[in-house]
Order: C-alpha cells, then sequence, then structure tokens
C-alpha cells in the first residue's frame, strides 16, 4: 500500500458511494485513510440511509443516484449495490463517463 508521503504530489481522486448498506461502513472506514481517494457523496435508494451513512462519515453530499452520476467532481463510482442490479448500475455509470469499482460480478 502507498504511504501517505509517497502520495503528497497526487490530487487525490473524488468518488461516490452508490448503495450504503452494511458494507459501505467498511468501505468508507478504508477509504478516508486512502491518500488517493477522496469520498465526496453517497447515494441509496432509501434516502435516509444515505444520510445516516453520510453524517455517521462525515460526507458532505447525499445524492440520489441520477445526481450523484451528474456531478462533474466525481471520477470514481464504488457500487456496492446488491448483485441484482449491479449490471445497470454499472452502465449507468459507464455511460455517465466515470470509473467504476464493484467487488461482485459485472452481471448476473
Amino acid at each position: 500500500m502507498l504511504e501517505a508521503k509517497e502520495c503528497d504530489d497526487v490530487e487525490r481522486m473524488k468518488a461516490g458511494i452508490i448503495g450504503c448498506g452494511t458494507i459501505s461502513s467498511v468501505y468508507l472506514e478504508n477509504l478516508q485513510k486512502s491518500p488517493l481517494i477522496e469520498v465526496v457523496a453517497v447515494a441509496d435508494l432509501l434516502d435516509e440511509r444515505a444520510k445516516e451513512r453520510a453524517d455517521e462519515f462525515n460526507i458532505e453530499n447525499v445524492y440520489k443516484v441520477d445526481e450523484l452520476l451528474r456531478q462533474p467532481e466525481i471520477e470514481l463510482v464504488f457500487n456496492l449495490t446488491v448483485p441484482g442490479s449491479h449490471a445497470l448500475t454499472d452502465v449507468a455509470i459507464l455511460e455517465a463517463g466515470k470509473h467504476v469499482y464493484s467487488e461482485k460480478p459485472l452481471a448476473h
């Protein structure tokens, strides 16, 4: 893993998370330590769940999924949705011109 001092001259990539269920807290804990990635927004089908996660991790922006994808500052999106929605979500992220990270299969 890169140390923070190795990344001093690198601008952090701004990222968003779609899917604020249980696993999102693990991602957010780890990403907050990253010298390369800054999570600036979250989204979930359940607005309250996204707001709770944003409050828990001090993330300023809570969006609907389509709103998150329209944000020009967001370059990378972590797709933490349920496997059945991965394909459609991944395609939407890519069509929005963003990088996508998905830990599960691209599609069922």
